[in-house]
């Protein structure tokens, strides 16, 4: 199931092209679904898992934030990330 939908980035890219806009979808659902599998997964697990930069998964990281769709727990340096009560509803 995608989260993350064309119309959403459309919104935040605005003139972005559709290869990337569906790309980044791509992307994005990715890591949900890895934080979905995996409760409390770090920035460097996700790294690891994705085999994507590490400014990229930041930036990621907080466009998935802003729309609420994940929350970060815990200090800078060893935080976790979980998804939010209104994601894990969406994707029952």
């Amino acid at each position: 199931m995608s989260i993350v939908s064309t119309e959403e980035l459309r919104k935040r890219n605005g003139g972005i092209n559709e290869t990337l806009n569906e790309t980044l979808k791509q992307d994005l659902n990715i890591i949900l679904k890895l934080i979905q599998k995996q409760a409390g997964i770090t920035q460097s697990s996700i790294i690891k898992e994705t085999e994507k930069g590490r400014t990229t998964i930041f930036r990621y990281l907080n466009i998935l934030k802003e729309d609420g769709l994940i929350e970060y727990k815990g200090s800078k340096k060893n935080g976790e990330y979980y998804l939010t009560e209104k994601t894990k509803d969406n994707l029952k």
